[in-house]
């Protein structure tokens, strides 16, 4: 008999009825919720979807809402203004909201911990950083690198490098003006020479929240890309670090 009339229900849940008792979650009390009516409309209920919870979902009656709750399997759909299957209803709740942002946010900002191999004492802090502009992370060599070199397998070859982009045989216009002659100067990170890699020293020079170029002490050939933690990078031959432009340039600018 029970099966007969499950196969009914399931029936005329699909023609568009709802033949399923909805359960009054009497271990709750009504809440005073904005979105319920002082006044209410025999006509047209206010049903309110639960904001944690799919099979949940309120009923308003006098400015109150009452929860009640779906069958076992069902859950609340906004769309359809009933219990309903879930692929139908297709419930997304507050709380899994936050948890597909958070996840996708992880990935950015989380911080990893884990066990040292061999001291208890002692743990390892990893946490995601990012190459200066146009530079991949080079897994044989440790370091950011030029694509070509950092052969990375994650992610396709950048092609947004248009035809007439500055290179080190064709110089951007745009420069520092000597003389009435305009001399080019190349942007951080666009024709630099690979890292030298990690300058623990210098981490205490880097503002730890915000991306910075720093001139290398006593080698105007060189300069520190911090980001978090600090990083020196060479110019490309014959050019000079020039702190003022942030950018590799012809002239060394004492500093």
């Amino acid at each position: 008999m029970h099966l007969w009339l499950s196969i009914i229900c399931s029936y005329l849940l699909f023609k568009g009825f709802n033949c399923y008792k909805e359960e009054l979650i009497v271990s709750e009390h009504p809440i005073k919720h904005e979105d319920c009516p002082r006044l209410d409309d025999n006509n047209h209920p206010i049903l309110l979807a639960h904001p944690n919870d799919c099979r949940r979902y309120y009923s308003c009656l006098d400015g109150f809402a009452y929860p009640k709750m779906c069958p076992e399997n069902l859950h609340w759909s906004a769309v359809t203004y009933r219990c309903d299957y879930p692929e139908i209803a297709k419930c997304e709740t507050e709380a899994n909201i936050d948890n597909q942002i958070a996840n996708a946010n992880n990935f950015k900002s989380k911080v990893y911990f884990q066990n040292h191999p061999s001291d208890c004492n002692r743990f390892v802090q990893c946490q995601i950083m990012k190459c200066p502009p146009n530079y991949h992370w080079n897994a044989k060599t440790e370091r950011c690198d030029f694509p070509h070199l950092a052969q990375c397998e994650n992610y396709p070859p950048s092609s947004n490098q248009s035809a007439g982009a500055a290179t080190a045989s064709t110089p951007p216009s745009s420069g520092n003006q000597e003389n009435g002659v305009t001399t080019p100067g190349w942007p951080a990170g666009n024709d630099t020479q690979a890292s030298s890699g990690h300058c623990a020293v210098c981490d205490a020079l880097c503002d730890r929240n915000d991306q910075m170029y720093l001139p290398f002490p006593g080698n105007c050939h060189k300069f520190i890309q911090c980001n978090g933690i600090a990083f020196i990078f060479n110019c490309p031959d014959h050019l000079y670090w020039n702190a003022k432009l942030n950018a590799c340039d012809r002239i060394c600018v004492p500093n």
